[in-house]
């Protein structure tokens, strides 16, 4: 059969329904014949499927579209058999055509049709017989017409019919469309559950929907009647719920929602849902007749409640203070539901009085305490934490009183805060902390204003210390701050070593328990000082040594002079050592801090433009988009602009200027982040006049360097590119001068690029920087290069002051030594050099995580 069938309308169906009834008399009318080739002619360019067969079924005429249709092409079918064609024709087409051989007409308005690529077709087809001049049956006239499409979109709305019956179905309730044509309500559609929920079939429903109306419960029908009246007039949501008596005899409860609308016609459609509600009305029944039970119970109870609260009463009218019930609503209004008799004694106001007027409580706060008191009540409210503060109010008699209040808050539904608590009047214990403050401020006048180092250790258990006082003139003498010692152990303010020493002087008085007089060398600023030390046993009630008062003078310069008689010639060697350290480190501390002064101040002088470039970059951008859009929609609506405005986007090359105006902007934005990476580098770096321990991330200082360094790393004519691996580990924050770590950082970088620019092993220079934590406690920054290596006999002088191995102009020799000193004497840390000829050199910088300041 043919791969492919033409579908037709059905008015061109009518049509040649017509020419065929037209084609048959023709044949059947004797009077009006028609040559053979004229009805050749008419049935090859009909636009039908037709053939005219005789009665052996041999071809007598056959459309083009019966060709085509069929796959027949350009065959010559003309006296051959349809069945020698078609030989899978099957039987009952044969018995058809035998039948319409005889006289009959036969038609199917839908038939099945396998093509040969095995898919199916639906098909329409009649069949006629013709006759001979002699009235006998000549054969027969076949048309065909394919009705796929519509064949699937009748079953593809069938299928979508019996889904949304399925969907129906399964709801718990009768799904329904309502419509009031001129007045008339009928029923569009109800689903089958309206005979589960009123007893009365769908099918019943449909046909008059007042047997629906007739069930509703006589008490019920005035106010359906009037909700959806309501729900028309308005336009609103329809909501309604009632009785219904099915016709068994049954009441159940019923919920209609819908929502109207009003179709172009101006019918009113209802489409919604009937419920049964029956057993949620049975059950709001049962917890009805449940709660009348429980309100006896109630006030049951309530009588031995009233009892009970009278004793309560009288408990609180006895304790102490006042209690009190506290609550605040959501919009700041407060109330006392409950407040004990002991207000009178406390604020000299009736309990009644606070209820009445809870703004009471507040209006005799001391003006000096009502922002601390209201700010409390907030903060406890919001974060649900005990309310516990003390305050001042002024009685109505004008007397001043502290009093204390202590309560827990909590939130009830609807958002309201309530506090049960107490309060107290703890005037006289403020009068005795106030004459206690005099008097320790008194003492502590003479602690602070005394020319003498006086300090104060606690005796714990096991006999540990910890220091309590450190007055001014121990932190000018020491100069060690009080911050840094309140609470730390002696090993934490002198050291392990010394701190031990401290320790056990300590417990010999304990032990003793008698005051104790000694001469001790402790290090102060990094420098030995000798002291003259007493210490005083202080008891308490139970004669237990509680804490030690220490006086001491400062002895060192006695002590120096009796060990520069003993040891002169030594001493004036370590004064020589201490005076060119002492040089050193004021020439490059001046250095330093002048470039870091320039540098943040150039960073931040560049950083102010650079921001305001960099921020308006994005709306020029923006800006600049807009313009090139407007222009290109004048483009679109105006194409032929004048001439002179043709010249210009000549002259200017709009369209190169459109697409670089935009990468010139981006452009201009990558320049001005760059430009802000490198000022917060410099920043950074700047920091070498920090004098103070800061927690610092290593691995920032050395990026910062590596940025300023950025020009010597980068390849130039006779020195290639500098390559900078960095591996880094997992480091914690350390506590460190950053600003002197940087410039140490700053002077082993710029040694190893000097050196390498000099010569390096291998095929690229490279610096490889790692970082690591050793033992948990100390931290590890190796720095090394390819270069060519430092001979043994200079390593060892490396940190020596003045050493250099560059040539003169180009090295002071005090980099590596200054370095040495930052690194070892003010971080406690160690820094070395391991290098052999030919293998490159490699710093390692070790400083402890923590410091003890």
């Amino acid at each position: 059969m043919a791969e492919h069938l033409i579908e037709i309308s059905r008015n061109t169906y009518e049509a040649l329904q017509q020419e065929l009834r037209e084609l048959r008399q023709l044949v059947a009318n004797s009077k009006q014949k028609s040559s053979q080739e004229q009805i050749g002619l008419f049935i090859e360019y009909t636009p039908a499927a037709i053939a005219v067969f005789d009665r052996q079924m041999r071809y007598l005429l056959a459309s083009q579209r019966w060709r085509e249709d069929y796959g027949l092409g350009n065959q010559d079918i003309i006296g051959r058999s349809h069945y020698e064609i078609f030989p899978e024709i099957p039987q009952s087409w044969r018995e058809i055509h035998q039948r319409c051989l005889c006289g009959n007409i036969e038609r199917c308005d839908e038939d099945t049709f396998i093509r040969a690529d095995g898919t199916t077709d639906w098909v329409k087809w009649e069949i006629h017989p013709w006759y001979e001049n002699s009235g006998e049956v000549g054969g027969i006239i076949m048309f065909t017409e394919v009705i796929t499409n519509r064949k699937q979109a009748e079953i593809a709305l069938a299928n979508s019919e019996r889904r949304l019956r399925d969907i129906a179905s399964n709801l718990p309730g009768a799904i329904f469309q309502f419509t009031n044509r001129h007045g008339v309500w009928q029923v569009d559609y109800i689903s089958d559950f309206i005979e589960e929920l009123a007893g009365i079939t769908a099918k019943d429903m449909i046909e008059d929907c007042s047997c629906f109306f007739d069930l509703i419960h006589s008490e019920d029908w005035e106010s359906f009647v009037i909700s959806v009246n309501q729900a028309v007039e308005n336009a609103t949501p329809w909501h309604y719920e009632g009785r219904l008596i099915k016709p068994n005899g049954e009441i159940r409860w019923w919920q209609g929602d819908s929502t109207p609308t009003v179709n172009e016609q101006g019918e009113v459609i209802f489409c919604g849902v009937l419920l049964d509600i029956t057993n949620r009305k049975q059950a709001e029944a049962e917890l009805k007749r449940l709660n009348e039970k429980l309100e006896a119970r109630v006030e049951e109870r309530t009588t031995a409640l009233l009892e009970s609260e009278t004793r309560l009463q009288r408990l609180a009218d006895n304790v102490p203070g006042m209690l009190y019930e506290f609550h605040l609503q959501p919009d700041g209004t407060m109330s006392f539901p409950y407040v004990s008799s002991g207000c009178r004694e406390i604020t000299e106001r009736e309990p009644k009085e606070l209820q009445d007027n809870p703004s009471l409580t507040l209006s005799d706060v001391h003006p000096d305490d009502i922002s601390y008191v209201q700010a409390a009540i907030a903060d406890s409210a919001k974060t649900l934490h005990n309310f516990g503060n003390e305050w001042r109010i002024i009685t109505p008699s004008g007397k001043q009183k502290w009093i204390k209040a202590n309560s827990k808050p909590e939130r009830r539904i609807g958002g309201e805060i309530v506090w049960y608590g107490y309060m107290l009047d703890i005037s006289e214990r403020k009068t005795v902390e106030a004459l206690l403050q005099e008097q320790e401020e008194f003492l502590r006048s003479i602690y602070e204003g005394a020319d003498q180092i006086i300090f104060v250790v606690d005796v714990l258990e096991n006999c540990e210390f910890r220091y309590a006082g450190w007055n001014t003139t121990a932190e000018t003498a020491s100069g060690i701050n009080r911050a840094e010692v309140i609470g730390k152990a002696p090993e934490d303010v002198h050291g392990m070593i010394e701190g031990a020493a401290v320790r056990q002087r300590y417990r010999n008085c304990v032990e003793t328990g008698i005051p104790n007089s000694y001469e001790e060398c402790l290090t102060i600023r990094n420098q030995s000082t000798w002291w003259l030390t007493k210490i005083n046993p202080l008891q308490n009630s139970e004669g237990k040594i509680y804490r030690l008062v220490g006086t001491t003078l400062n002895i060192t310069e006695r002590k120096k002079a009796e060990i520069q008689l003993q040891q002169q010639a030594k001493s004036l060697e370590n004064a020589l050592r201490e005076l060119q350290r002492t040089q050193t480190q004021l020439i490059q501390s001046e250095k330093m801090s002048s470039l870091g002064n320039m540098v943040a101040g150039i960073a931040h002088e560049i950083n102010n433009p650079v921001n305001f470039i960099h921020g308006n970059l994005i709306p020029a951008s923006e800006y600049a988009h807009d313009l090139l859009h407007l222009v290109q929609l004048y483009q679109i609506h105006f194409p032929y602009p004048p001439a002179e405005i043709q010249e210009v986007l000549i002259d200017i090359d709009f369209e190169f200027l459109q697409e670089d105006l935009v990468k010139l902007l981006t452009s201009m934005r990558v320049g001005t982040q760059r430009i802000r990476e490198i000022v917060l580098s410099l920043r950074n770096f700047s920091r070498l006049d920090e004098a103070e321990f800061k927690q610092v991330d290593i691995h920032e200082g050395i990026d910062s360097t590596l940025m300023i360094l950025q020009n010597r790393l980068k390849s130039k004519p006779g020195h290639p590119e500098i390559l900078v691996i960095k591996e880094y580990g997992n480091l914690p924050l350390i506590d460190c001068y950053p600003g002197q770590l940087n410039q140490v950082f700053m002077n082993i970088i710029s040694n190893a690029i000097d050196a390498l620019e000099d010569s390096f092993i291998g095929e690229q220079a490279q610096i490889h920087i790692c970082s690591e934590v050793i033992n948990s406690h100390w931290v590890s920054i190796k720095i090394a290069d390819n270069g060519a290596g430092i001979p043994v006999d200079v390593v060892d002088k490396l940190f020596d002051p003045f050493f250099t191995t560059k040539s003169v102009g180009k090295g002071t020799g005090l980099g590596l030594s200054i370095s040495y000193q930052i690194v070892v004497d003010r971080h406690g840390g160690k820094l070395s050099c391991h290098s052999q000829p030919g293998q490159g050199a490699e710093f390692m910088i070790e400083i402890p995580i923590s410091q003890n300041k």
